[in-house]
């Protein structure tokens, strides 16, 4: 039915759909069962893949299965665990139903459901409405199905959001009209607010990794997400930046599947055939001919006009865009179109071949694109395979074996280690991808790096660490992170004190030590640690007295049976 006006409106639905299952299961409702999911992207085509679960349309207790007409809310127990679960989405309730005055009261979007399933157990499905739409914009059909608030800003907003709002799901609202007005004002708030001030953050982040030849380390989109920011306001912020604007969204618009997609309706789908329409199409946006210049203006420059709100004077029509991808600074080494296409290559279902990897990937040492009309040729793709976005749990399990991995062959092999650690690295920051402010996935992170420098750079394992380390100091953002994403977090409070100890923070150190034992003061880990630094500060009085303390609580956790299982926080040095 065309319902979303095209596929990059569908696709985005679908991203929808696993990101607001990915918040409902980091809520942890022990008592309500979710669905596996995944995302397929193959030939130009979106899949969602889900497990089966034990429901059918008998089972529905909560929401709407026909888009609206009738609402259910039904089981006292359900509707008590779904104004819990809205509460913490920070998710207005709201009266649903068409009918003005006789609304039933939901606390998620409409279209949400809710099951008691065929086993007697809670289940919910239906999530691609789970976050409020941003205020339309009539350029877009059915913006407000797709064109939503993040879950970072929406948990962050100073007011509850209707995700109902500007839909006929709230017909039955009487105040209708107060709720599409909160929209309006957060989406002022997003644009006017909170991307102006993440500009003034990062902007001087951004020039000085421009200046080192450094920018591919910067993870923009991450960084974006986890305040709140969806990529589609990057022209907003290449306003205030005076480094090349378009480089992550040159990633996002030029991976559109489109024309493997055409072939694939058009024909029978033979790798062979895609593989020469795709490396054309290749050459036309990373060649040097008239027609790739035609491309850029013609087609690029609209859709990072219209998708990425970039302004004049960049888009303008006597700009030169293409003209981006020909600035190399020679004293930092940065190609511009090697860093674009190293952003295709990650994003894409493009298998390269190996050589074409060792070719387009030199950029990171400082060699300039190829050259010429065609830099690509039929060798340099090997086939076409999926692409697949899963929740990010699956990456996390990945990360932390990966990380005791290393930890196991740390003692026998520094080679080995290092290389379990980059691959433990890789797959949290997946999981980072999914989910931007997942406190352990951050501290996680900061083990990887921290367990890195100590291999590489020579403080070995509790030494000193040098907090001029362009590295270390990373590892103290990500710990800080954790730290603001969850303020009372006991565990990210403390590994924040002892990586400040370990920086010569001392200070600091101790107010993190402090704050630890103010949000759990049986604490027995952070206990006898807080021990060990007044004795390093020559307070061997408290310190005696820490220790002591620690001793109680823990013969207390082992009279209570608690079990310590094996964590990353473990293998963080004291």
């Amino acid at each position: 039915n065309n319902l979303y006006g095209g596929d990059y409106a569908a696709a985005k639905v679908a991203g929808h759909e696993l990101r607001g299952l990915i918040s409902y299961l980091n809520l942890e409702m022990v008592d309500i069962g979710l669905p596996l999911m995944a995302l397929v992207d193959y030939l130009g085509f979106r899949l969602i893949a889900m497990s089966v679960l034990p429901i059918d349309s008998s089972t529905l207790i909560y929401g709407s299965n026909d888009a609206g007409h009738t609402i259910h809310a039904s089981n006292p127990e359900f509707n008590e665990r779904m104004e819990l679960a809205g509460a913490a989405l920070n998710i207005k309730p709201h009266l649903c139903g068409f009918h003005p005055g006789q609304g039933i009261k939901l606390f998620s979007a409409a279209d949400v459901e809710g099951h008691l399933g065929l086993d007697n157990r809670f289940y919910l499905l239906d999530f691609s409405r789970t976050f409020p739409p941003v205020k339309p914009d009539v350029r877009f059909k059915a913006g407000n199905l797709y064109q939503l608030f993040r879950p970072e800003f929406v948990r962050s907003y100073s007011k509850a959001l209707n995700p109902d709002a500007y839909s006929s799901f709230s017909l039955a609202n009487l105040n209708y009209k107060d709720d599409n007005s909160e929209i309006e004002e957060a989406t002022k708030y997003l644009l006017t607010h909170q991307i102006p001030k993440f500009s003034r953050l990062v902007s001087w982040q951004i020039l000085e990794l421009h200046e080192q030849g450094q920018i591919e380390s910067l993870g923009l989109a991450e960084r974006l997400h986890s305040k709140g920011i969806n990529i589609r306001y990057l022209g907003l912020l290449a306003k205030e930046w005076k480094t090349d604007r378009s480089l992550d969204a040159g990633g996002q618009v030029l991976p559109q599947p489109a024309v493997a997609r055409e072939d694939a309706e058009k024909q029978a789908a033979v790798q062979a055939i895609f593989l020469k329409s795709i490396v054309s199409y290749l050459n036309l946006v990373f060649g040097d001919s008239p027609a790739s210049q035609l491309h850029w203006q013609n087609d690029i420059r609209p859709k990072l006009r219209l998708r990425y709100h970039f302004e004049d004077p960049f888009t303008e029509e006597t700009s030169q865009l293409k003209s981006i991808t020909k600035h190399s600074n020679s004293e930092c080494h940065f190609d511009v179109k090697m860093y674009i296409m190293s952003r295709v290559m990650q994003q894409t279902c493009l298998s390269f071949s190996d050589a074409a990897r060792s070719k387009f990937s030199s950029f990171l040492v400082g060699a300039p694109f190829p050259p010429g009309d065609m830099p690509f040729d039929i060798t340099d793709l090997s086939s076409l395979s999926e692409k697949i976005k899963h929740m990010g749990l699956v990456s996390d399990a990945q990360g932390t074996f990966y990380f005791f991995k290393a930890i196991n062959e740390s003692k026998a092999s520094t080679k080995n280690a290092l290389r379990f650690f980059n691959l433990a690295h890789e797959k949290y920051t997946e999981s980072l991808n999914s989910v931007p402010n997942n406190k352990n996935v951050l501290r996680n992170i900061a083990f990887c790096w921290l367990h890195i420098v100590e291999l590489t750079r020579g403080p070995g394992r509790g030494g000193a660490l040098d907090v001029k380390d362009p590295v270390v100091q990373r590892i103290g953002q990500y710990f800080q992170r954790a730290v603001d994403v969850a303020p009372n977090d006991p565990l990210s409070l403390h590994c924040q004190s002892i990586f400040l100890w370990r920086c010569g923070r001392m200070e600091r150190a101790e107010e993190y030590f402090l704050r630890t034992l103010e949000s759990n003061p049986l604490y027995s880990v952070a206990l006898m640690s807080y021990s060990k630094f007044l004795a390093e500060v020559d307070q061997d009085g408290p310190a005696k007295e820490f220790a002591e303390y620690a001793a109680l609580c823990q013969q207390r956790d082992a009279a209570a049976g608690k079990k310590t299982r094996a964590s990353l926080h473990d293998a963080f040095p004291l």
